[in-house]
């Protein structure tokens, strides 16, 4: 038994398993909320007010419908530098993404390399 407990392998599946644990629960509490939050009841259908009718008997003017808000520019140019913009700033994400991946990569096999292969051959040539 105290064999199993000296493994390293051993220990890092354990503790993966409690941060992917803890992961899990924190999840869950965001999704859900904290204990005891209630959802409030939906109410029913709203239906939308009838328009009164005009006191003077000409016709009611009908609702205008709400147009682009103000600052919202849809020209062409100005879209396309800001998509441009949005390209940019994305690539550079990318790119930093890229660069942790690997780094995460090669942290990784320099680990097996020279932490986890050792052991395992050293295991070996000891049972054989």
């Amino acid at each position: 038994m105290t064999r199993l407990l000296r493994r390293p392998l051993l220990w890092a599946v354990v503790v993966e398993t409690a941060l992917v644990a803890a992961a899990v629960l924190v999840g869950w509490w965001l999704v859900a909320g904290p204990p005891g939050a209630a959802v409030p009841p939906a109410a029913g259908p709203v239906s939308p007010p009838e328009p009164a009718a005009s006191p003077s008997g000409l016709p009611s003017i009908p609702p205008v419908s709400p147009g682009p808000g103000p600052g919202l520019r849809q020209d062409p140019g100005f879209v396309l530098q800001q998509m441009n913009a949005l390209n940019q700033v994305e690539t550079v994400l990318e790119r930093l993404e890229w660069q942790a991946v690997d780094g995460i990569a090669r942290a990784i096999r320099a680990y097996l390399e020279r932490v986890v292969l050792p052991t395992l051959s050293g295991q070996d040539r000891g049972a054989g």
